[in-house]
This record gives C-alpha cells, sequence and structure tokens, in this order.
C-alpha cells in the first residue's frame, strides 16, 4: 500500500510558517533554526491572510533523515509568534 511506504532521505521538503506580529523577529529567529540543522536555504515571504492578521515564510529545505523530519518544524513552530508550520 502507498502509506506504507517508508521516506527515502534524504527528501526535500517545503515549509510554510504562519506567524501573527512583526515579520522581522520571526524571519532571524527562524533563520537561526534553520541554521541550527546546518541549512542555508532561504526563507521567502509569503501571503498574508485577507485581514492581515497572519502571514506567511516559505522555505524548501533538504531535509537529511527522520528525526530533522520531526524536529525542525517544532523548532519552528516554538518561535514566539508563530501560529503554525505547515
Amino acid at each position: 500500500m502507498a502509506g506504507d511506504q517508508e521516506l527515502k532521505f534524504p527528501v526535500r521538503c517545503g515549509l510554510r510558517i504562519i506567524f501573527e506580529g512583526e515579520e522581522a523577529p520571526v524571519l532571524a529567529e527562524a533563520s537561526m533554526v534553520l541554521a541550527t540543522f546546518g541549512m542555508q536555504e532561504e526563507l521567502r515571504p509569503g501571503n498574508a491572510s485577507s485581514g492581515g492578521k497572519y502571514r506567511s515564510l516559505t522555505v524548501t529545505v533538504t531535509i537529511p533523515d527522520r528525526l530533522t523530519l520531526e524536529a525542525l518544524p517544532q523548532r519552528l513552530a516554538a518561535i514566539p509568534g508563530v501560529r503554525m508550520v505547515l
């Protein structure tokens, strides 16, 4: 079955960081989190919600292993102002 297939690492993965508040501190901290995982990919501004309360940053990274796949989104979600990581 397709759902039983194992991921083969490394794998490219697109992430979207949804946040509220100022972009600069979230961008700076997210860049530091990526750096702690040895990633230097550029975070790009994404869309804003229709009311302007929520905005996003996007990045495509290479995930080397399952541990990183689980830990990276958790670390990004812990940044103040971040509401979710998709």
